[in-house]
């Protein structure tokens, strides 16, 4: 679903001291990628079958530099 709306990649992270939250980093290919994906009414119903219990909350960043290891 994320691919159909423009998702480039994507990584999942574990929520530190609580197991059941994940955070998701998406790479979009535009800021109106994303909005896309929020709109389409396909989207909830696919991520309930996916494990989603709450609705997600999004957070838009750019990223301003890429830093070696």
């Amino acid at each position: 679903m994320r691919r159909r709306h423009g998702s480039r990649r994507a990584e999942a992270f574990r929520g530190g001291d609580d197991p059941n939250r994940v955070y998701l980093v998406i790479d979009w290919e535009s800021r109106e990628a994303p909005e896309r994906f929020r709109a389409d009414p396909e989207v909830p119903p696919t991520m309930r079958s996916g494990g989603i219990t709450a609705p997600p909350q999004f957070t838009f960043v750019e990223q301003v530099a890429e830093l070696p290891g």
